[in-house]
């Protein structure tokens, strides 16, 4: 009877926040999650099916975010693991991956008050004004309605000698 009922309470618990011992809500958990992993692609007019910008836009694909991040194929991250940290990675965290599917299992409440609003970064470069400015001589079509896919883009720097690269930012 002990064992039923510890494994019973564990089960309970992932439902819930950490800090708080409160259902997981898309206002509190879930929108954070989305806005650092997921809304860059996920946005009007992106190359994703459907924005994830608010609870509304969220709620119908619940079920879809469920079995895209348990199966690992959301967010997209081809980077093999296992040889340090990347500091953009937007794979998903254990935490993360509870939380969704705690949203999910709970009946996907949105909660109370306004989640944070989201902030486009398309109109400014991320790490300062760039130093140089490359562009492909030609760019890659990628179908909408293709698999997700990854195209290399060889770009000519125009270097005559070499040069430390500090840090880049795709646009």
């Amino acid at each position: 009877k002990l064992c039923i009922f510890g494994a019973l309470l564990l089960t309970s618990v992932s439902a819930f926040a950490a800090d708080a011992g409160r259902p997981v809500t898309f206002t509190k958990d879930i929108a954070p999650i989305l806005q650092a992993k997921c809304q860059d692609c996920h946005q009007p007019n992106s190359i994703a099916p459907m924005a994830l910008l608010s609870y509304e836009d969220a709620r119908p694909w619940a079920e879809a975010i469920k079995e895209e991040t348990l199966a690992r194929r959301m967010p997209p991250w081809p980077a093999d693991r296992g040889y340090g940290a990347f500091s953009n990675d937007i794979g998903l965290t254990p935490r993360e991956f509870e939380f969704l599917v705690s949203w999910v299992d709970g009946g996907v409440p949105q909660g109370l008050g306004e989640a944070p609003a989201y902030i486009d970064h398309g109109a400014h470069w991320m790490l300062g004004s760039p130093d140089v400015v490359l562009t492909p001589a030609s760019g890659a079509i990628i179908d909408a309605r293709s698999a997700p896919a990854f195209r290399r883009l060889i770009i000519d720097t125009g270097l005559t000698r070499e040069t430390w690269v500090r840090g880049f930012d795709f646009k």
